[in-house]
């Protein structure tokens, strides 16, 4: 009878340990079904999405950087062309700014110099002024001494002009048949003087390919650090 008790405590502690096995078996069974792998892959691309997120931070950082640059430059064009029309409306001259190309006027301007030019009709031209005028067939201003004023009886006057640096007065450049001056050819008058501070663009007058280079680095230096 004991022996027959002891018998059927085995086959049920081995019916345990069979069951306790085939569980074990079942879940690990699991972990390569198609459910297993996803919850793998899945955990997977859970670790790269830290790397993915800081991918797109630093783009969009890139793009923000790009278009505070942008605005920043439009800013500063937009400011200096402000300030180009308040010095056109308080000089009365479309040009206010220009810089002395040649070394005619020596030694009271020299090449480089930056001038500011106003053009007051009610204010009349007098002797040793220096005054900016145009001529036809030349688009730059040319920038002489006056050296005599005629009056004219119904009002008017007439200027002759002369560079500093020549024993010879301007008829020489004026038209044919042109031999004084009016008040349509002045463009203005000279009222200040920064000195050598548009020497870049007597550069640029000299050397025509030099502001070609410049445009090309500048591109070249823009697609750089948009990269």
């Amino acid at each position: 009878m004991e022996d027959e008790i002891d018998f059927v405590a085995r086959q049920r502690k081995a019916s345990r340990c069979n069951f306790d096995l085939a569980n074990n078996n079942e879940s690990w069974l699991e972990s390569f079904t198609a459910s297993g792998v996803l919850t793998k892959l899945g955990t997977f691309r859970f670790s790269l999405m830290p790397e993915i997120s800081i991918f797109d931070e630093a783009r969009e950082m890139n793009i923000r950087r790009l278009i505070y640059r942008v605005l920043k430059f439009a800013m500063i064009i937009f400011t200096w062309h402000m300030f180009g029309i308040g010095l056109m409306v308080v000089a009365g001259v479309e040009k206010p700014l220009r810089v002395l190309l040649h070394e005619g006027m020596e030694p009271a301007f020299s090449r480089g110099d930056t001038l500011f030019i106003t053009n007051y009709q009610e204010d009349p031209i007098r002797t040793g002024e220096i005054i900016a005028f145009k001529i036809e067939g030349r688009e730059i201003p040319i920038v002489h001494r006056v050296i005599k004023v005629h009056e004219l009886q119904n009002g008017t006057s007439k200027f002759l002009t002369k560079d500093d640096n020549s024993q010879y007065d301007d008829r020489g450049l004026y038209p044919p048949g042109q031999l004084w001056l009016t008040r349509k050819d002045v463009v203005g008058r000279v009222r200040a003087v920064v000195p050598y501070v548009g020497m870049i663009f007597v550069l640029f007058y000299d050397y025509r390919m030099l502001k070609y280079l410049l445009l090309v680095g500048l591109v070249l230096f823009v697609r750089r650090r948009c990269k």
